[in-house]
């Protein structure tokens, strides 16, 4: 009920007392997270027995979508992601064209973007990761072949028309309708919210009502409690805080809040893991998730170290949660199934696990036992990095800049008005991404073109850099950026560090480090003219960067 502990502590030890078991607070805890089973609550503690089996899940076949698979970009995206072993579906206007390209291993659906009514909701069904490589077609005025050899080659210039649709309806609205189908199946950039202090004295979220489970529960004598406090948050907010006094007498050395069953599960499969936002103590700490309802069974455990006096935001991928019984690891149970997942706790532990091996239960090298205060401002499913990859164009927000040579940039940029505002439309495509709300990357390639792919990359930011770059490099590094947490919330522009006089002959990288060449980029970054086309951005982010 919120006492403070602390000051119970410190009275105690004033006068002197011994601590004692108290079968008050065991019974109060033991009731708290039993209240609706009818049968007597003190038989799940000697039995392993649970109200549903806690096993393990299994990761099933990751599924992409890619819009406008047929063009030059969509259909390299396509090839990788089959390479790396994705379910594909590929949304295209002309379904036997992209048959007899792409092959019988992807899933075909057939929709024109510019009407939304072809764009049917079940194309987006249990897609975890999508691509928009659509862009109204151009093509040169005296024609090209079939393949469209000439657009393709990206080199040599002529001069271009928008042969069908317009920009408007392509590239932006277009874009509209596939972010709003996305906003369905994809989870947000933030991730999803388990705990969440709000203004006043109580907690949003998911999971809502805590308690304390100390080591009462196994005769011992420590205390905690989780309450919300206001003014304890990073900046002054409301923040939850968990506190209490762990005590070593009586074999005990643990404090522990976990949250009451959640009626429906919490479905986190859409995440990558469990982020929690805290003031560390110096201390290592244990998150539990629990997949079914019983009191005393297999949960799946995790250990964090914490900064001493410092914020920061823990994240835990669900692949390191590992199936515990009373501290000791279960052999194969296989991966939590992070779609049902009824409860959270978190502990304060001089105990580790008991591996199996022989060396019996490990200590936690940073345990001190005596108060704590650890203020928490939320728990959510994270989400690590880019699920929608928006395949843009260098160049997109120089149309309007102030003091811009025009004659000095790409063709697109000289021609944005006699092209219908291509890249005008692009750069509100763009900006639609950008405030979807969901986790994305915008890849800004250079002029295109026909090259093998292993050409040594540049990236940049700004919306500053003229050169080339291969497709099939491009469309490479658009399927790496799935796995590269670096990339989430980033727009950038890229290119290959060869000049336009100069061939890439070389073979193809063996693997590419896209960490590593993406190590400079900013969240939030666009390059774009603001206030009125008075003030250019340039390398200064527009928003702050989320600590989810």
């Amino acid at each position: 009920r919120g006492t403070d502990v602390v000051e119970q502590e410190r009275e105690r030890r004033g006068r002197g007392a011994w601590p004692c078991w108290n079968p008050f607070q065991f019974v109060r805890t033991v009731l708290f997270f039993n209240k609706p089973q009818l049968r007597n609550p003190f038989d799940s503690l000697t039995s392993q027995t649970e109200s549903a089996p806690a096993t393990g899940g299994t990761m099933g076949k990751r599924r992409a979508l890619v819009a406008g698979a047929t063009g030059g970009m969509g259909k390299r995206i396509t090839e990788q992601l089959v390479k790396q072993g994705w379910d594909v579906r590929c949304l295209v206007r002309d379904v036997p064209k992209a048959k007899e390209m792409l092959g019988e291993n992807v899933d075909i659906v057939a929709a024109d973007i510019t009407q939304p009514r072809t764009v049917q909701p079940a194309y987006f069904d249990d897609v975890d990761a999508a691509f928009i490589c659509t862009a109204v077609r151009v093509a040169p005025k005296e024609g090209d072949t079939e393949d469209r050899s000439k657009y393709y080659q990206g080199i040599a210039f002529f001069e271009p028309e928008v042969a069908e649709s317009t920009p408007e309806a392509v590239e932006l609205r277009g874009a509209e309708t596939l972010v709003n189908e996305l906003r369905r199946v994809l989870p947000p950039s933030d991730g999803v919210v388990l705990v969440e202090p709000s203004t006043g004295s109580t907690l949003g979220g998911a999971l809502t009502q805590w308690g304390p489970i100390d080591d009462v529960v196994m005769g011992g004598v420590s205390e905690s409690t989780l309450v919300v406090e206001p003014g304890a948050g990073e900046s002054g907010e409301s923040a939850a805080v968990f506190r209490g006094v762990v005590r070593e007498e009586n074999n005990g050395g643990f404090c522990a809040v976990r949250s009451t069953n959640a009626e429906p599960p919490v479905d986190l499969s859409r995440c990558d893991g469990l982020a929690i936002r805290l003031k560390g103590n110096g201390q290592r700490l244990k998150v539990t998730l629990r997949t079914d309802t019983g009191w005393d069974g297999v949960q799946w455990c995790a250990s964090f170290d914490t900064p001493d006096g410092e914020w920061f935001t823990a994240r835990i991928p669900f692949s390191e949660f590992r199936p515990v019984f009373r501290a000791q690891i279960v052999k194969d149970r296989g991966q939590v199934d992070a779609s049902r997942v009824t409860s959270v706790q978190l502990m304060l532990s001089k105990f580790e696990y008991d591996e199996g091996d022989g060396r019996g239960l490990q200590k936690n090298p940073t345990f001190r036992a005596g108060p704590f205060a650890i203020p928490i401002a939320g728990i959510r499913g994270y989400v690590a990095a880019p699920r929608l990859v928006y395949v843009s164009s260098a160049g997109v927000t120089r149309w309007n800049r102030p003091g811009i040579n025009v004659d000095e940039e790409p063709p697109a940029v000289k021609m944005n008005d006699m092209l219908g505002g291509i890249l005008t439309y692009k750069l509100a495509a763009e900006e639609v991404v950008r405030n979807s709300g969901l986790p994305f990357a915008i890849v800004r390639p250079c002029a295109l073109t026909e090259e093998p792919p292993g050409a040594p990359l540049e990236v940049s930011q700004g919306d500053v850099i003229r050169g080339k770059i291969s497709r099939d490099d491009a469309a490479e590094l658009c399927v790496g950026l799935l796995s590269t947490p670096e990339a989430k919330e980033t727009t950038f522009e890229l290119k290959c560090t060869l000049p336009f006089s100069e061939p890439w002959t070389g073979e193809p990288a063996e693997s590419r480090d896209w960490a590593s060449l993406l190590k400079d980029v900013k969240p939030w970054v666009t390059g774009r003219t603001v206030d009125d086309g008075k003030t250019y951005t340039g390398t200064t982010p527009e928003r702050d960067a989320s600590p989810w």
